[in-house]
């Protein structure tokens, strides 16, 4: 409004169009606001963070008012010294509230892609900023929309968010941070018994299926929040489990009388029961992952369908719809390390097909519909436990990221495997 942006309460009383005096005493204006931040007499911060996602035409106009030289979304930005401003929304641009009529997500694109990200503690608000950018621009993209946020950087240098590390620059520069602050969590580490673990990282993601698609147990689709954590990034193999089984004189799985070490000590281990996972991810130091840990390290933040995307699954992309076999170990599974292709967003292999995965948590039908927002850990009754992911001998559909079946935690097939997880370290 005149060159200006201002913030409207949302319990902002009506105004009639053209009492522009009345609405800025009601408003809140936003280069005032930001002024305050870094002038005046009284102490201010060395350093400020502002990020608005109230970049939307002014909704006090009536319809037939507008035209196609009305000002649209924010007006010129303000800048100001010591301040880092995020925007949802380009100068001149509007920011989108949803992706499409039958988005029903709570949050708008902008917010729920920034909730996301900010459990990346590997990330500076510039870095964030930008990762913000390209995703939001991406998301508005596959719905045939537009929206680019922006932002002003008036910090001089890196800025560290809680978790972040802090780098050094050419000149030996090192940014003075907070000894109360956590260094940034590894991206990889390796756990007890030499596997490789990726960090899956805090934050929100879409958790089942939508309407019209899946079996009756993957909904409803409701979006959950996690802790960060650390998963396997292979199927539990062969030669590790065959090292625990030496420790600790577990019984061997079904099929070990196939097993040729020489040959087959990076397949994938089959025949176990939900115990012996449990079990071996216990000696390992880790866990069982919970199944909301598992899909969202297999599917990532954006809803995909299988961990790769949305394309339908072939022999490049995974292990499945094999016909059966007796002897897997020859005839059906193949090595941990599969196809660049097929990695799911945090690099995580074989999360579709191979084997299928014991996690953590009970089965229930209807646990979707009520089971907590947050790191939820299945029902606390109930016989039966979930596997994820397919298997060799499955169609596509059941290699979804979203597909999940019941199986008693004492049955031994040869198309039951595991993969461990581990709490981020205090």
């Amino acid at each position: 409004m005149d060159g200006q942006n201002y913030l409207l309460p949302r319990d902002i009383p009506y105004i009639e169009y053209g009492r522009d005096e009345q609405l800025k005493r009601e408003a809140i204006s936003l280069s005032e606001l930001l002024a305050d931040l870094s002038t005046g007499d009284r102490p201010h911060p060395q350093s400020s963070v502002v990020i608005l996602d109230v970049c939307r035409d002014n909704p006090l106009i009536p319809p037939g008012y507008k035209s196609a030289s009305t000002a649209r979304g924010l007006a010129g930005l303000p800048e100001s010294e010591g301040i880092f401003v995020m925007y949802a929304a380009a100068s001149n641009r509007t920011a989108l509230d949803r992706l499409s009529p039958s988005d029903n997500a709570k949050y708008s694109v902008f917010t729920r892609t920034l909730l996301t990200l900010m459990g990346r503690t590997d990330l500076s608000v510039q870095e964030l900023s930008n990762e913000v950018k390209d995703w939001v621009w991406k998301l508005a993209k596959s719905a045939g929309r537009e929206q680019r946020p922006t932002y002003y950087d008036g910090i001089v240098g890196r800025f560290c968010l809680p978790g972040c590390v802090a780098k050094s620059d050419a000149a030996g520069f090192r940014e003075n941070l907070s000894t109360s602050i956590r260094p940034a969590l590894s991206k990889e580490l390796t756990g007890k018994a030499g596997a490789p673990m990726v960090l899956i990282p805090a934050g929100e993601f879409w958790m089942g299926s939508p309407d019209g698609e899946g079996a009756k147990d993957e909904h409803p689709r409701h979006q959950i929040s996690l802790d960060a954590f650390y998963m396997d990034k292979f199927e539990v193999t062969v030669a590790r489990y065959a090292a625990f089984v030496g420790s600790t004189n577990r019984s061997t799985p079904e099929r070990w009388d196939q097993v040729d070490s020489r040959k087959h000590g990076t397949l994938p281990v089959v025949g176990v029961d939900w115990h012996d996972a449990e079990a071996y991810c216990r000696w390992a130091g880790k866990r069982l992952p919970t199944e909301a840990e598992w899909e969202k390290a297999a599917r990532g933040t954006d809803g995909r369908t299988y961990p790769w995307g949305n394309e339908q699954p072939t022999a490049r992309l995974a292990n499945f719809e094999k016909g059966y076999t007796l002897n897997p170990y020859d005839n059906a599974l193949v090595p941990i390390d599969g196809s660049e292709a097929s990695k799911s967003p945090y690099g995580l292999h074989h999360m579709a097909g191979n084997v299928w995965e014991w996690v953590a948590d009970r089965h229930d039908e209807n646990y979707y519909g009520k089971s907590p927002s947050r790191n939820p850990k299945g029902p606390s009754h109930g016989v039966y436990r979930v596997q994820r992911g397919g298997s060799w001998t499955n169609v596509p559909v059941l290699v979804r990221t979203a597909s999940r079946i019941e199986a008693s935690p004492t049955s031994r097939l040869d198309t039951y495997g595991f993969r461990c997880a581990q709490d981020v370290p205090n």
